[in-house]
């Protein structure tokens, strides 16, 4: 079983797409490449 990103587990819809990203603004721990796979997840997630 895969690890899932912390935007998934904790649903708060801050990801690129994400149903809170336009009122609340998209999370940099969804976009931060240099961290990609840091925690076997996407991104920094």
């Amino acid at each position: 079983m895969r690890k899932k990103n912390c935007w998934e587990y904790k649903t708060c819809g801050r990801e690129p797409g994400g149903h809170k990203a336009k009122e609340l603004g998209i999370c940099p721990v969804a976009v931060r490449e240099e961290l990609e796979g840091a925690h076997d997840g996407e991104k920094a997630g």
